[in-house]
């Protein structure tokens, strides 16, 4: 399927969107940890602490973003980023209990992880006729929103301060949720779709192959 019809399929952009603004959010905060926890007093072996941190919450993330997706995916997708947010907002009001700032990146790193899910489950429903380039849509998207994501944080560092990092972050993943107005009816409509054509066996090369 050429590019621009893939574009056009419904929800597909929109997902694409969702998926870069959450990555927009995490490189914003997760670019600086290391002068953030400096900030909070933490030594420096404590930045890679963090990291691993994050990303062991980032497996319990997959193993329940997949439980709660399996349930209905509006929940993963309206739960995890409003998740996010609640951590992100407790981090930026200045914690300096190392053991309470790593509990936060633990249950961040959750959402995060579970919101990859559930973005990369939605995008491969609503592009179900074209896969492959459904994804490589979104994973270019992706690419944009980390570079962005980089560069805005900066920005804010130097413009408010590194505790000001946390706080975009949350304000980020809560501006995820207005692309989900209006999307539950696409989500229907596409599930219906792929039913249909896997009953009637007549999926196309690109759909065989997921």
């Amino acid at each position: 399927m050429p590019l621009l019809q893939a574009l056009r399929q419904p929800g597909v952009l929109r997902i694409g969107a969702g998926w870069m603004l959450m990555m927009v959010g995490y490189m914003a905060v997760i670019s600086y940890i290391d002068p953030y926890l400096a900030a909070l007093g933490a030594p420096a072996l404590v930045t890679s602490l963090s990291l691993l941190v994050f990303g062991t919450g980032g497996v319990l993330g997959v193993w329940l973003g997949g439980r709660v997706a399996a349930r209905s995916r509006i929940a993963a997708l309206v739960s995890m980023p409003l998740l996010m947010a609640a951590c992100l907002v407790l981090m930026s009001i200045g914690i300096t209990a190392i053991p309470v700032v790593l509990a936060l990146l633990f249950v961040w790193g959750i959402g995060f992880s579970g919101l990859i899910l559930a973005w990369q489950q939605t995008l491969l429903l609503v592009g179900h006729r074209s896969p492959e380039m459904s994804m490589g849509i979104g994973v270019v998207l992706t690419q944009a929103g980390m570079a962005a994501g980089a560069a805005l944080g900066g920005i804010v560092l130097g413009q408010f301060g590194v505790l000001a990092t946390p706080l975009v972050g949350a304000l980020i993943a809560v501006a995820t949720l207005a692309l989900l107005i209006g999307i539950k009816p696409i989500l229907t409509a596409a599930e219906a779709d792929r039913a249909a054509e896997t009953a009637s066996g007549s999926t196309t090369p690109e759909t065989a192959t997921v």
